[in-house]
């Protein structure tokens, strides 16, 4: 007997028990998505069985595997978008196959049990606020019973096709319930730090997440600003308890994580406290007014920001300019431009960027003063805000400092900031500005008609330089 005769005869004997094995996982699989309240999709030519619908609030699709995963299938549950899709996490003795390549540095949130047995990568921030003792319980056991994986803000878990309808129905609620304990809205982070940094019951735990906290609110952002906008992360008894202990506590550490978790005009009078107490570190100090500005109104928090101008705590300083420009406060126009004089870079850089939010003519010797500043950013910053209230005093410092030792990018700003300056005021008086084509004239300043104009020599030579234009020896 040929071997083709005998693979003729096998064909349609492996087609019927595939037929056979496929109808017994469909008859599983629909008796699974019944009892989940999903819809099922049966398996055909070319098309794989299939289970997809909403559980809970989230999207869940089961896929039988293809090819050469035949006999697996892969579950999915959709985070979209609520789970931070810079997570990854798996246990450490499995890490999934579409995972190898991608091996990054593993955070350590503190609970040694929990670090030693499974692996997590993201940014540690969020990874430390959502993993309360309550959610590492649960994932730990998810992740490790499954083989189980979190990426990409989704939940991942292989399935063998010979699962019962039972066992797809559990897991398929467990993925969901881990998928629900892993998500926080970024304006919730802060919240959540500070009760884990409060309540957890791992001391290396409540040291984590207090770093983590400081780390993200002791310097002016806007991510810092988001993290603190919502007040309705969800607070366990235990959590509140420990919260109304630290709001007398004397660790001002303590006082700052009972404010941010208690929120409301009880936690905003806390943080007020904290701002104004010179005793206290000016990291927490920071972090206070960082929290307030987030949650308050400027109208509210504006008589806090005027008592930090007066300290001497850069780090505060720098914090109240920052808020300073977000609120685009003119009436503190004078106070801010005060601090510019000797001011550090950073200082300096807050100050710089005030002046070009509140965008008033007033600010212009300040910018002009602030061209001369060492750092690059400070000068650039300077000259973006000229360029919309800067008048014809400003161009000959534009132009000096352009042509001294600054970074290419800063000429080209300081360049467009004169073109924008040149616009705004249009050719209106004798010795006003007129700008020659920057390709042809090199960024030459051409002047004035009138006595008295400024020049700016075009030659490769001359480059940079000012010349004053004499009308007399012109005419003659």
């Amino acid at each position: 007997m040929s071997f083709e005769f005998c693979f003729l005869l096998s064909v349609p004997v492996v087609y019927t028990a595939k037929l056979i094995y496929d109808r017994r996982v469909d008859a599983k699989w629909a008796r699974a998505a019944k009892e989940l309240g999903l819809e099922f999709q049966s398996s055909a030519w070319f098309k794989q069985s299939c289970i997809s619908g909403r559980l809970g609030s989230f999207e869940i699709v089961i896929l039988r595997g293809q090819h050469h995963k035949m006999t697996s299938a892969q579950l999915t549950v959709n985070g979209e978008e609520r789970i931070d899709p810079r997570t990854l996490m798996h246990a450490s003795g499995h890490r999934p196959g579409v995972l190898q390549q991608l091996i990054g540095e593993k955070i350590v949130v503190g609970d040694s049990a929990f670090d030693a047995r499974l692996h997590i990568e993201g940014d540690n921030t969020r990874v430390c606020a959502v993993l309360n003792h309550q959610t590492r319980q649960v994932v730990f056991d998810f992740l490790e019973q499954y083989a189980a994986w979190v990426s990409s803000g989704m939940v991942h878990v292989e399935l063998g096709l010979n699962a019962d309808s039972d066992r797809v129905v559990a897991v398929s609620r467990a993925a969901v319930h881990v998928a629900t304990q892993l998500v926080l809205p970024a304006e919730a982070v802060a919240q959540a730090l500070a009760a884990n940094a409060l309540a957890d019951p791992v001391p290396e735990v409540r040291l984590r997440n207090q770093e983590c906290l400081v780390r993200l609110m002791s310097k002016f952002s806007l991510t810092a600003l988001r993290a603190v906008r919502s007040e309705d992360y969800p607070l366990s008894d235990v959590v509140l308890r420990c919260a109304e202990a630290a709001e007398s506590d004397s660790d001002p550490y303590q006082r700052l994580l009972a404010a941010i978790v208690m929120g409301g005009q009880r936690g905003l009078i806390g943080l007020q406290g904290i701002v104004e107490d010179r005793a206290a570190p000016e990291t927490v100090r920071c972090c206070a007014l960082v929290t307030l500005v987030g949650r308050s109104n400027w109208t509210s928090v504006a008589p806090t920001i005027l008592s930090a101008l007066s300290s001497n705590a850069e780090p505060l300083l720098v914090v109240a300019v920052w808020a300073i420009g977000l609120a685009r406060d003119a009436q503190m126009l004078d106070r801010v431009s005060e601090l510019a004089v000797g001011a550090s870079d950073a200082l300096a850089i807050a100050v710089a960027q005030t002046l070009k939010l509140i965008d008033r003519t007033e600010s212009e010797p300040t910018l002009i003063a602030l061209l001369d500043h060492s750092a690059d950013e400070v000068r650039v910053l300077a000259a973006e805000a000229l360029s919309s209230v800067g008048t014809t005093r400003a161009v000959e410092p534009l132009l000096r400092i352009s042509d001294g030792p600054s970074s290419s990018y800063f000429k080209s700003t300081a360049h467009s900031a004169i073109r924008s300056i040149h616009g705004r005021l249009g050719d209106v008086q004798a010795g006003q500005l007129s700008l020659l084509d920057p390709v042809v004239s090199m960024g030459a300043l051409s002047l004035a008609t009138e006595q008295g104009g400024l020049s700016l020599a075009s030659s490769e030579q001359d480059r940079g330089s000012l010349h004053v234009v004499d009308q007399v020896r012109a005419k003659s």
